[in-house]
């Protein structure tokens, strides 16, 4: 009976240990996640306010004989931006080439190719579409989003603004030294998933959060065990080794001095 009761002990204990585990890697996964996204938007919130690191144009040609498409892209570090112009009705249905930076991760190329192949038509009337495609995330590109606003030639609004995958931002910071003067804030903010960069990023920053627990946990779990060594105690449990010998093991868990 006692073996029975001793092995349902380890059974339960093994168990436990399972389990902890287990919520261990959920939350360092979690926390993964919530910084992949904290750092995608601190790379897009940054680039707001400084200079691209890189700057280019991207061509598409398409199939009608028509003047090429012109795409202006911006780098920085952890974002990417992507702007062109559809003017009265940019045929999409004649997109045959498109020529991407090698550089250009193949989920962004992706992206950027399916915006341009769903976006334009031919328009019942002249328009002008101006579009937008952010990606950020670090150190590889994790979220996406685009933006549309439509205006008719003369400058008059069509449509409202519309956002896929991602949401804005606005503010008004006052400037320093400049009475009653403001500076306007607009940052879009994505949050559709770059699958490859979104899984590699989590995995890499999982990581980080696990090493800095488990030295955190090492670190408190060896200091508690030299106070109790100073007082006398076993630092694996804690029991009193007082009149003990100084090598003698603990008679509670039985680790050494």
């Amino acid at each position: 009976m006692a073996h029975v009761q001793m092995a349902n002990g380890n059974m339960t204990q093994g168990g436990r240990g399972r389990g902890w585990w287990v919520w261990a890697v959920v939350f360092v996964l979690a926390m993964g996640v919530v910084t992949n996204v904290g750092v995608a938007w601190w790379c897009v919130y940054r680039a707001t306010s400084t200079a691209p690191i890189d700057s280019g144009q991207l061509m598409i040609e398409i199939s009608d004989d028509r003047q090429p498409a012109s795409v202006r892209r911006m780098t920085w570090i952890g974002a990417s931006t992507f702007e062109w112009t559809e003017k009265d009705g940019f045929p999409h249905s004649n997109l045959t080439f498109f020529v991407a930076d090698p550089r250009m991760p193949v989920s962004v190329r992706r992206e950027l190719h399916q915006c341009l192949a769903a976006s334009g038509g031919m328009a019942s009337e002249p328009t002008s579409v101006e579009r937008e495609l952010l990606a950020a995330g670090w150190p590889w590109l994790a979220l996406v989003c685009d933006r549309s606003i439509t205006s008719t030639r003369s400058g008059g609004l069509v449509g409202t603004e519309r956002i896929r995958g991602g949401w804005v931002h606005e503010s008004m910071t006052p400037l320093r030294g400049v009475a009653l003067a403001f500076t306007y804030e607009r940052v879009m903010f994505p949050y559709r998933p770059l699958w490859p960069g979104l899984i590699a990023n989590t995995l890499l920053y999982g990581a980080s959060w696990a090493a800095a627990l488990w030295a955190t946990i090492a670190v408190i779990s060896w200091r508690a065990k030299v106070r109790r060594a100073r007082r006398g105690r076993c630092g694996e449990c804690g029991y009193d080794r007082r009149g003990l010998a100084s090598a003698a093991v603990c008679p509670e868990c039985g680790k050494g001095a």
